[in-house]
């Protein structure tokens, strides 16, 4: 099956960290009050026959660098909201600055 440039693209998450075989992926979707964001967090392996595998279970050692990972994710998303937040505001405050000379 052949996919598109947007299928590609909307399958990529916004935001990857890594942290040996640990990685954080979160996807963006757009919402009615803006982005929403959800974040997965893999351990990636390697089998038996010797073939790349990824699991959502964790190893005891691995529980802290993953929410090391989980604190960059919500530092990052956080950072993208507000980045978000503020070319709105700009938006509507040029929006208004319209508005007042069209009068």
């Amino acid at each position: 099956m052949s996919r598109g440039k947007d299928d590609t693209t909307r399958d990529r998450p916004e935001i990857e960290l890594k942290d040996g075989s640990l990685r954080a992926a979160s996807w963006r979707k757009d919402g009615e009050y803006g982005p929403m964001f959800n974040t997965k967090i893999t351990r990636f392996y390697t089998d038996d026959q010797g073939e790349f595998r990824e699991t959502s279970y964790l190893r005891e050692q691995d529980l802290l660098p993953a929410a090391e990972l989980a604190r960059e994710s919500h530092n990052q998303i956080k950072e993208r909201k507000r980045d978000y937040l503020q070319s709105r505001t700009g938006e509507q405050k040029r929006s208004r600055s319209r508005d007042r000379r069209a009068r």
